[in-house]
């Protein structure tokens, strides 16, 4: 039986849009004080943050690209077997 997919924040149009805005990877990192290595997971491997790390990026993400952090861009991602549990 497939599992419904989950509505999550796009983490990797996140860094991208924040990249856009103006700002490196090592820029993001020296604000949000996210370790570089963090972001480029989030970018480009489609691992998630911790709640409060998420919080912190979505700010800057907003105050960035003057878009509201409370209405982030999201993905539907399948939940995992580790959901279930």
């Amino acid at each position: 039986m497939n599992a419904p997919p989950r509505l999550i924040v796009d983490w990797a149009r996140i860094v991208e849009e924040t990249r856009r805005g103006g700002y490196s990877v090592a820029e993001i990192s020296q604000y949000t004080t996210i370790p570089k290595s963090s972001l480029l997971s989030y970018q480009f491997n489609g691992t998630e943050p911790t709640h409060s790390t998420g919080v912190v990026l979505l700010r800057f993400w907003g105050t960035t690209t003057k878009q509201d952090a409370n209405d982030p861009p999201l993905i539907r991602r399948p939940l995992s077997a580790a959901s279930f549990r």
